[in-house]
């Protein structure tokens, strides 16, 4: 397994740093780091030539969006990656994650690790090999997400037309959408719950109303990956209806703006079409 992570920026390099130490600390450095620049300035280029000399490093450029980033450094990867890892910008990874990903996944397609929010996993999940279905691509998160090589190529890379800061409504899904191609294709699916990626929460740098557009944004991408895949009517209402549960249940951490930006992004999602713009 010869490793390339893949990270696309839009210039905040304050986050940058962070990641790119933590690869500067693996105790395994057999593997590529590659950044899609999409700022408008040469702060990122800037930074990684500060790193060329400890870590093998390039750069790509391409139009807005997470995933018509991550498809540019996949084209631009040198020919012995055989493996892709997607950390956000704000990821960080423990000093052993690449050795043991090497050591213990070399000869997957699809490895789901651990992704931690403010020190608890995102996301729960029997550890083991065994298929990707329709139910359980949902418990996977993008920067906790490796794939061969073979998968990508399968699955025909990422639809630059899902995830953030892509040129539509649908502000999330990418990851979701690749896995649901994936499905039934016979590849060998590793399930890890002891190799994590560090990650933030989903309101870090925001102010309250960036947060609730970026919940919408996202809730819009559920939606719409729920239409493009024909899943239930009856999930589909779910899939509105559980914000508001969610809310008032007793402790619950989000409150009635979260919910109402979560249920009709969602909603606008399932529709093909936003509401009220």
């Amino acid at each position: 397994m010869h490793l390339c992570v893949v990270v696309s920026s839009i210039g905040k390099t304050e986050r940058l740093v962070n990641l790119l130490d933590s690869l500067l600390y693996q105790t395994d450095r057999d593997f590529t780091v590659g950044i899609c620049d999409q700022s408008n300035n040469a702060s990122v280029r800037v930074l990684a030539k500060e790193y060329q000399q400890r870590l093998k490093i390039f750069t790509t450029t391409s139009a807005r969006g997470l995933s018509a980033g991550r498809n540019s450094v996949i084209r631009a990867a040198p020919s012995e990656a055989s493996h892709f890892i997607f950390p956000n910008d704000t990821s960080a990874f423990p000093t052993t994650l690449i050795a043991g990903l090497r050591r213990k996944h070399f000869d997957a397609d699809v490895v789901v690790l651990s992704y931690l929010d403010n020190d608890a996993p995102r996301y729960r999940f029997n550890d083991g090999i065994y298929n990707l279905d329709v139910k359980n691509v949902w418990r996977v998160i993008e920067p906790a997400m490796v794939l061969s090589r073979n998968a990508v190529e399968v699955a025909g890379g990422f639809d630059e037309l899902l995830g953030t800061g892509c040129p539509s409504p649908w502000q999330s899904g990418e990851g979701t959408d690749l896995l649901l191609k994936l499905v039934d294709k016979e590849l060998s699916v590793h399930w890890d719950n002891e190799l994590k990626v560090v990650g933030v929460s989903e309101s870090y740098g925001l102010d309250r109303k960036k947060y609730l557009v970026k919940l919408r944004g996202y809730g819009r991408g559920y939606g719409r990956i729920h239409s493009k895949w024909s899943y239930s009517l009856l999930r589909r209402v779910r899939i509105c209806v559980a914000p508001w549960i969610r809310c008032l249940m007793r402790n619950s951490s989000i409150g009635v703006a979260e919910a109402a930006a979560v249920s009709l992004g969602r909603f606008e999602g399932l529709i093909g079409r936003t509401v009220g713009r």
